[in-house]
Order: structure tokens, then C-alpha cells, then sequence
């Protein structure tokens, strides 16, 4: 069994990051890594005017052709879209011998880092992730979690409590009277999550479809 992943954020503003493909996997993860303030390029050699349209409006550069090994320098980091798993390992050697971090989607082995589904409502951050077993349940959790809290004013309350944490912060005599307050603060703060899982049967009936 694998290792678990060692959860971490990155700090990525203005670092050079690679994306590989054209699909809608590459165009999300791009314009993620944009919207950390990475500096991104993309090497999508079937790119479609879609693509292009939508990632050029983000200022993300896109060139329309195969990779090259020269697109590694300088570079942070590496999310690589496509489904060869030869080039994938062949990157993965070269991205270790370079100190580079490499995501492989679905290729879970060639893989520094993974994805995590992420929900984000104000300063709140929810990350899911099932270590690469399945980013299709993540994204369901993930979804859940945004249909749950989509009427609750979230953004408010953490106004609120970045307010008081300021005040607490010049008040509070001690460290304890500090923590204390802080705690009560969301005491009347409750957050219920309700999951339905697919019966056994259910599960064994979509197997036996799969293995026709």
C-alpha cells in the first residue's frame, strides 16, 4: 500500500510552472495555478481555439507543440495531463534529477504531489483528497460541501472572527485568556454533514456491469 501524502500548501506567486496537455484537466489546472500567482506555461500541442481563448484571457502562455527538455529550466513545478505513462515516468526521471516537482494526473506513481478538490469561501479552505484512490469521490465531497453551505453567509462570520481575533489580540492579558476567547467564539457554531453510500448490492451490480 502506498505511503499517505504529506498535506501541505505551496507558495507559488510568481514561480514558473509547466502545465502538459490539452485537455479540460490541463485547462483547470492552469488557470488554478494562475490563480496563486504562478507564472504558467502550457505545452499543448492539439490545443483548440477554446483552450487557447479561455487560458490566453487568464495571460496564461500556451505553445502549440510537443514537449522539449529545455522546458524544464527554471521551472517549480510540473502538472502532466497526458496518458503516456512512458513519457510520464520518462519526465518523472528527469524532473527528480532536476529537483522539480512533478504531478502525473491519474498516474498516481510518477506523482511528488497530487490535487486536492478543493472548497473556498472567503478565508475558509476545505481541501479533500483520498490520496489519488479516487479524485472522483473527492469532487463529490467537495460538491456536497458547496450545496450544504451555499445560503449559509460564511463569509460574515469569518469577517466577524478576524475582528475579534484582532481585538482579543491588543485585550487579552494572557495567552490563555486569548485562546479561550477565541474558542468560545464558535462554540454555537455547529456544521452536520449527511452521506449516503452505495449499497453493497449496488456496487456489486455496476463490478458485474464493468467485467462484461
Amino acid at each position: 500500500m502506498q505511503k499517505p501524502y504529506f498535506p501541505c500548501a505551496l507558495k507559488i506567486e510568481g514561480r514558473a510552472c509547466l502545465v502538459i496537455g490539452d485537455d479540460r484537466e490541463a485547462q483547470d489546472k492552469s488557470c488554478r495555478l494562475a490563480d496563486c500567482g504562478a507564472r504558467v506555461t502550457v505545452v499543448a500541442p492539439f490545443a483548440e481555439e477554446p483552450f487557447l481563448k479561455t487560458l490566453n484571457s487568464r495571460g496564461i502562455l500556451v505553445e502549440r507543440r510537443a514537449f522539449r527538455t529545455s522546458d524544464l529550466e527554471e521551472t517549480f513545478l510540473v502538472v502532466y495531463c497526458e496518458k503516456d505513462r512512458e513519457q510520464a515516468a520518462s519526465l518523472h526521471k528527469l524532473c527528480r534529477r532536476k529537483g522539480i516537482l512533478l504531478c502525473a494526473v491519474d498516474l498516481p506513481e510518477y506523482c511528488d504531489f497530487i490535487n486536492v478538490s478543493l472548497f473556498s469561501r472567503g478565508a475558509l479552505q476545505i481541501a479533500v483528497s483520498t490520496g489519488g484512490v479516487s479524485p472522483a469521490l473527492s469532487r463529490k465531497i467537495r460538491l456536497g460541501l458547496e450545496s450544504s453551505l451555499k445560503k449559509v453567509p460564511l463569509e460574515e462570520f469569518l469577517d466577524h472572527l478576524a475582528a475579534l481575533r484582532t481585538k482579543v489580540s491588543q485585550s487579552a492579558k494572557t495567552s490563555e485568556e486569548r485562546r479561550r476567547r477565541l474558542i468560545e467564539a464558535v462554540d454555537d457554531f455547529q456544521f452536520l454533514a449527511r452521506v449516503r453510500l452505495p449499497t453493497q448490492a449496488a456496487r456489486l451490480k455496476k463490478s458485474r456491469r464493468k467485467s462484461r
